[in-house]
């Protein structure tokens, strides 16, 4: 088992297509091989965002846990309410 902690930029991001293409493959295929988890910062922007998108395309079947652990303050006005 393995835990991979996905830790980055928030802010846009210029990668290479071909770069971005490996790295999705690349951590969904290692995830998969070890049973490992997947956890990120929880949004949609950066790194986040590309996780999440390799999470979507790669692994069709959600067989690896994929965790995002947000900040409060990102959270929208109706989830901060419902805490």
């Amino acid at each position: 088992k393995l835990i991979l902690s996905i830790v980055g930029g928030a802010g846009g991001m210029d990668i290479d297509p071909a770069v971005e293409a490996h790295f999705c493959e690349g951590l969904v295929g290692a995830a998969k091989q070890t049973g490992g988890w997947v956890i990120t910062g929880g949004t949609n922007s950066g790194v986040m965002d590309l996780v999440g998108k390799a999470m979507h395309k790669h692994d069709s079947r959600r067989t690896v846990p994929c965790i995002g652990i947000a900040p409060f303050g990102a959270l929208k006005e109706k989830w901060r309410t419902a805490l």
